[in-house]
């Protein structure tokens, strides 16, 4: 009795929270851990978000990522040997390259010819095994259920060959993306890896870096090891089938070998899609000796595998495996369940080195109860949510009102490109407003032949390059064998895209001109009085902020002027002598083949390499096996020289970004953009690139002390100097009086 009393007598925890507020302590507990989760759930949510936007270069970097892990001993071990990184980063390349060639070849060839036959067996077998299972008198609730499983089956099947036949422009993307981007990784990966981690400091960077090796070891351990396991589960099904006399053998083979690689329920898609096939075949009878024959070779391989086997998922927990198929299947179907594991294995090699670097086991800003690894990022979620959001905000308000916004941007590049013009002028004595006026009717006659040769030129011919391309491309196809019918579709694709941009430029011809004469006005005025509005905007900063911020905006314009230039130079000049070319051997199309050049030679090397290609198509359907030659050898040169010569000396002169980033940029200037995007992308990117630190500095902490000169900065114009921006003669002569 005693004992019951002092233990009702002894205090339990506190029920209210810190410094007596009438808050309980679970709840501020709780509400201390939930916002923070709630933060960090919200930022994945916006990353995969944005991740599914721009899924050409979502797809393409995780294919990178799982080509370098899977080919890594091979480089390691060329480097070991004395090989130099070219070397080996390109010996790596090729071996990677090989095998995604192979894979391609094997879906273009087997499985996506065969989609519908193969679809419509395998629906068949399943309405015969739900025949002969009906007729075994099941009650009527087993029976209900199996008709259910059976159109779930036939629903399932048919929307996912429906996606991946529907998705072949995406997929060629995706390889052409993956073809440059590898290389590019295996030359400079490690670089870019210290790039990112250069705020860390050594035993941070230590920790991650090892991480991440451990991450490559374990995608590249399961690519390989299901690789091998796949390849003899997929001869061993390809034998069974041929044995049977079983149509349709090799495509089935394919589909055992791709579904290896989808731990659990890739085996038993497959095994029943195997079995459906042989049973509308050959009956009941042949299903059985399929399904028998299958089992056995599964288990076999396992056994007799057993080294590549238990490479597989040896660091993956089977409830994580569980867990990253559905969520994969979710976001990307078929191909989400292919990427499903390497995926979740990058992500739990990193996800453990990533906690430990924000601060395992040490009390956050709410005591022992929070640690700090959750605490730090929960701060650092919410931040960064926000900055994507007002991203995000000021694109989706570009795109409501592109009349308003589009003769800006237009305005700032032509402004930017003609301030080289306008400083000459003023060196030369003429006054701001003489000077701005004169860029400004360059400007306006450069704009009027542009507009006119697209307008004359281009829209009303566009449906007759796409067709004659597409049948250039369907001569590719039939001289191959049918292995370039990926061509034709992603030719196809890209031409309407192309003819339904240039229709709605004809729609909306009245309102381009619209847009064209704003932009034309208003570069006149930031061509005269820029400068001087850009300082009435950066005086109200303090005096070091407002230098770091003139630096920025000077850096900026001498970028976006550069780069436009430059562009313009290597697009003309490229289209001039495609149209000298096909004019001289009399192909039809030259001159809007040529425009065309011109506009895609802003898109970096995608650009010039699709509009050549398409003029290159156009001759193989049109003219002589001399022509062809002819454009062959002007295609294979003209992209060689600019892509490895011209491109990179100008880009990184103008923008000084790594071609890696320029690929990346252009298709998600395309998903957020359109057109105008890809355009604009790149010099934006270069903008950025050039004054990101600048622009850090300015929303920063002052400097040590107080002097601006105590801090790293850019150069900045001297006093009594027009600032190098849009309008610096406006400057110049608001400086003079």
């Amino acid at each position: 009795m005693d004992a019951r009393r002092e233990d009702r007598a002894t205090p339990g925890p506190p029920v209210f929270g810190p410094e007596g507020a009438r808050v309980p302590t679970w709840l501020d507990h709780v509400a201390a851990l939930g916002w923070r989760l709630l933060a960090t759930g919200a930022l994945v949510a916006v990353v995969l978000y944005i991740a599914g936007l721009l899924a050409t270069i979502t797809v393409s970097l995780i294919v990178v990522g799982i080509i370098l892990a899977t080919v890594a001993p091979l480089v390691t071990g060329l480097r070991a040997r004395g090989w130099s990184r070219g070397r080996s980063a390109a010996a790596g390349w090729a071996a990677g390259m090989s095998g995604i060639v192979v894979l391609g070849l094997v879906a273009v060839i087997a499985v996506i010819p065969a989609a519908v036959g193969l679809l419509q067996s395998i629906a068949a077998g399943i309405q015969a095994a739900q025949d002969h299972l009906t007729g075994a008198q099941l009650s009527p609730e087993a029976a209900d259920a199996l008709a259910k499983l059976a159109v779930a089956l036939k629903d399932w099947v048919a929307t996912n060959v429906a996606e991946i036949a529907g998705s072949i422009s995406f997929l060629v993307t995706v390889g052409v993306l993956t073809f440059f981007l590898t290389l590019f990784a295996m030359l400079d990966a490690d670089r870019a890896v210290d790039w990112i981690l250069q705020a860390a400091d050594d035993d941070q960077r230590a920790t991650l870096v090892a991480s991440g090796r451990q991450a490559v070891d374990r995608v590249g351990a399961f690519v390989r090891g299901t690789a091998v396991v796949a390849g003899a589960r997929a001869v061993a099904t390809l034998a069974i089938l041929w044995g049977l006399s079983v149509p349709d053998a090799a495509p089935l083979a394919a589909i055992v070998f791709l579904g290896t690689f989808v731990p659990f329920i890739g085996v038993v898609v497959t095994t029943g899609a195997v079995v459906a096939a042989a049973m509308s075949a050959g009956g009941l009878q042949t299903a059985l000796v399929v399904l028998g024959l299958v089992v056995l070779t599964y288990v076999a391989a396992e056994i007799l595998l057993r080294p590549w086997a238990r490479a597989r998922l040896a660091a993956l927990d089977p409830v994580a495996v569980i867990i990253a198929l559905p969520v994969g299947g979710a976001v990307a179907g078929v191909l989400g369940l292919l990427l499903a594991i390497p995926v979740a294995l990058a992500v739990a090699a990193v996800a453990g080195a990533a906690i430990r670097t924000l601060g395992s086991g040490a009390p956050g800003a709410e005591g022992s109860f929070v640690p700090l690894w959750l605490d730090r990022l929960g701060q650092w979620s919410w931040r960064l949510l926000v900055g994507i959001v007002l991203g995000l905000a000021a694109i989706w308000v570009v795109l409501l009102v592109p009349y308003i916004v589009l003769p800006l941007v237009l305005a700032a590049v032509f402004a930017a490109t003609l301030a080289p013009l306008v400083r000459r002028l003023a060196a030369r004595g003429w006054g701001a407003t003489a000077s701005a006026l004169v860029a400004t009717a360059a400007a306006v006659v450069v704009s009027v032949v542009v507009i006119g040769l697209t307008i004359g030129a281009l829209v009303d011919q566009a449906s007759q390059i796409v067709s004659t391309a597409v049948g250039g491309a369907d001569q590719v196809d039939a001289a191959m064998g049918g292995l370039a019918a990926a061509l034709a579709a992603a030719v196809q694709s890209a031409g309407e895209t192309v003819t339904i941009s240039l229709d709605d430029v004809g729609r909306e011809v009245v309102g381009l001109l619209v847009a064209v004469v704003l932009s034309v006005l208003l570069c006149f005025f930031l061509l005269r009085d820029g400068a001087r509005t850009w300082h009435g905007l950066s005086g109200r900063l303090v005096p070091w902020r407002r230098e770091q911020a003139d630096a920025a905006a000077a850096k900026a314009v001498n970028v976006l002027g550069g780069y436009m230039i430059a562009t313009g130079v290597i697009s003309a000049f490229g289209a001039v002598t495609q149209w000298a070319i096909m004019f001289v051997l009399g192909l039809p199309l030259a001159l809007p083949l040529a425009v065309l050049s011109f506009f895609g030679g802003f898109i970096p090397y995608i650009g010039s390499f699709i509009t050549t290609g398409i003029a290159l198509l156009v001759t193989i359907a049109v003219g002589s096996p001399t022509d062809i030659l002819v454009m062959v050898v002007f295609t294979v040169v003209f992209n060689i020289v600019q892509g490895n010569i011209v491109a990179p000396l100008v880009y990184g002169r103008a923008v000084n970004i790594h071609p890696a980033i320029v690929l990346m940029a252009i298709p998600a200037g395309g998903a957020i953009g359109g057109v105008l995007g890809m355009f604009l992308v790149v010099p934006i990117i270069g903008v950025v690139a050039t004054t990101w630190r600048t622009v850090l500095r300015v929303f920063g902490d002052p400097p040590p002390g107080g002097d601006p000169r105590e801090l790293e900065a850019d150069p900045v114009p001297e006093p009594g100097h027009p600032v190098d921006l849009p309008g610096g003669v406006g400057a110049e002569a608001t400086a003079s009086g």
